[in-house]
């Protein structure tokens, strides 16, 4: 038997609600399990483990606080530990059960009656004291009577007698819900750090710990620094170096509006993981909390159920794994669900199915891989030909960038291709950083040098994109495409300095387009330098065609030479050419 305290510091976490969610999770996938109302200060869990039924709590004569007062009037527990144990309506699927050990029948005044007659002083801390083993006693009593797979445990809010009880004494794990702010956190690094001290009973390994941040806004942009202040502050150097926490991964739990309104379980409710923030954050959290092996042996058997019919009816068989991979969370059923979809090639599906498993589980393999690059390539396709990227439906690729740098950043041609995804949704310092990591693991060529330079010098990375122009100018000054990426930089200079240090490469400044080689010579103050360019340009563009003598004409506006550039046209060109040429002029640079 399992036993997983929920724990927060302070109310409003979502403690409760997040139990009542593994509590139907496990149910789902066929594990019995006992739930405990520790919260007694404040008790609620009869609320929660009913929410998706009629809304009704479920009906409570007695729980654990009569319970306890039967050991303290009588000085032995209760001979009948169903007596004080309800049934969570409609829990059982699979011959899964969820049982609860309310706090009372809570609001009744009754209850409160019996709860001030506890002395908790007097249960743990005088002489011969036997508050533990009550609990002790009573969770062997729940492991014989009962025999659940998992023990989940509500704990009190705070430093209480019973929620050390529940947080010290009685678990394997604790997930501890923080809110952000320095009095969550303080208050629940110091009640980690006492758990931490705890001395193991009866050789049990040290106690797990899970944190998760909650009620977190969902798209912030600075959820990562979030992450690692909040991770600073619990682990912060404790007086005694022993007690200092080591809390590496950190959890998040998004915000739902909808929530805020009508609370629901998100488990077994009707809202998948792609409707529902919440419900992507609970099952990462579960994976995490409940053992692979606990679940695993189910998985397989629904899943091979369910690809049984795969031949003579695939339509069921895709629903089933569907159902199965929302409900469940469960990597396995994803990677079945994702094999499914290769089979009947449903390219968009199995896009979304290996976004979800990367999520679970931040692990890399083959079949992501195939998922992931067929993605990047429609992305491409959609960034090649001029169209939106950003606004396509299914344009998510930062599982894709997660992936690739989990993997050694090695795959050239896929750092390539999220660069420039990228830069098409206008995050180039991101980009640059991604075909840094491509030549740093050894891929060099001019045109990546000259890619990155640009993104480096549109985030205004100069000092960086300077320092990479040094680097390999000598190799690749006569490449048209780095002497362009100097050129960019040498503009986005306050000073001609640069500028001047191009004009002197006359290898380099013989690559420029003739846009970039005018402003260059501009900017170096060679002003009868940049007439010639214009004047040579004219008679190649004439040569080139309309196109190019449009683009060109722009160039002479931007020169303050329209009126010259106009006269140049009459005098050269045919009757027709020369007036559509004008007019394209006057609607583009005249206007």
């Amino acid at each position: 038997m399992e036993t997983i305290t929920f724990y927060s510091y302070k109310g409003g976490a979502g403690r409760t609600l997040a139990l009542a969610n593994i509590a139907r999770y496990l149910a789902r996938l066929g594990k019995s399990v006992f739930t405990i109302d520790f919260d007694l200060e404040a008790p609620g869990l009869h609320y929660k483990l009913n929410l998706n039924e009629r809304g009704e709590p479920i009906p409570i004569q007695s729980g654990l606080v009569d319970y306890i007062l039967t050991f303290v009037t009588c000085g032995k527990p209760p001979q009948r530990l169903t007596d004080y144990v309800a049934t969570v309506p409609g829990s059982a699927v699979s011959g899964a059960t969820i049982w609860l050990l309310p706090a009372g029948d809570v609001p009744s005044a009754d209850y409160w009656r019996k709860l001030s007659q506890i002395n908790w002083h007097e249960l743990f801390y005088t002489t011969g004291a036997k508050g533990v083993s009550l609990f002790l006693d009573l969770k062997e009593r729940i492991a014989a009577e009962y025999s659940p797979d998992f023990l989940l445990i509500d704990s009190r809010t705070g430093i209480t007698e019973v929620g050390g009880v529940a947080t010290t004494v009685l678990p394997d794990k604790v997930v501890c819900l923080v809110l952000n702010n320095r009095e969550n956190l303080d208050g629940a690094r110091a009640v980690l750090r006492s758990i931490k001290r705890t001395v193991p009973i009866d050789n049990r390994p040290p106690i797990q710990i899970v944190v998760a941040l909650t009620r977190i806004p969902q798209g912030l942009a600075s959820e990562e620094e979030l992450l690692e202040a909040a991770k600073k502050v619990l682990n912060a150097e404790a007086e005694n170096l022993i007690d200092t926490l080591s809390v590496e991964d950190m959890f998040v739990l998004h915000s739902e509006p909808e929530l805020q309104v009508t609370e629901c379980l998100r488990i077994g409710g009707d809202k998948s993981p792609d409707d529902s923030p919440l419900l992507r954050d609970y099952l990462r959290l579960f994976i995490r909390v409940i053992p692979k092996e606990a679940i695993a042996p189910q998985i397989g058997v629904l899943i091979g159920e369910a690809n049984a019919l795969v031949l003579e009816e695939p339509d069921n068989t895709g629903k089933a794994l569907e159902e199965l991979a929302y409900s469940s969370g469960h990597p396995d059923a994803y990677r079945a669900l994702l094999k499914f979809y290769r089979l009947r090639k449903e390219w968009g599906a199995a896009v979304l199915a290996a976004r979800r498993l990367w999520e679970l589980t931040s692990e890399p393999d083959m079949l992501l891989w195939e998922v992931a690059r067929r993605d990047l390539a429609a992305q491409s396709e959609l960034f090649s030909t001029g169209r939106s990227v950003t606004g396509h439906p299914q344009f998510k690729y930062r599982w894709v960038l997660e992936m690739w740098r989990s993997g050694g950043a090695s795959d050239s041609s896929t750092g390539e291709r999220l660069a420039d995804l990228l830069a098409e949704d206008d995050r180039e310092s991101e980009a640059a950083d991604v075909l840094l990591q491509v030549i740093a693991a050894g891929t060099i060529s001019p045109k990546l040098i000259a890619k990155v330079v640009r993104y480096l010098i549109t985030a205004k990375r100069l000092v960086e994109a300077k320092r990479l122009l040094d680097r390999f100018e000598q190799e690749y000054a006569q490449d048209a495409e780095l002497s362009e990426a100097w050129a960019m930089y040498a503009l986005s200079q306050p000073d001609a300095a640069e500028a001047r240090r191009l004009v002197a490469s006359k290898v380099a400044m013989d690559s420029l387009s003739t846009r970039s080689l005018y402003r260059v010579c501009v900017l170096a103050g060679e002003k009868h330098r940049a007439e010639q360019v214009l004047d040579i340009a004219f008679n190649k563009a004439v040569r080139r065609g309309p196109e190019a003598l449009v683009d060109l004409g722009r160039l002479y506006a931007e020169a303050g030479r329209a009126d010259e550039f106009g006269e140049l046209i009459r005098r050269t060109l045919p009757d027709e050419m020369r007036e559509k040429i004008l007019r394209t002029m006057q609607s583009l640079v005249w206007r």
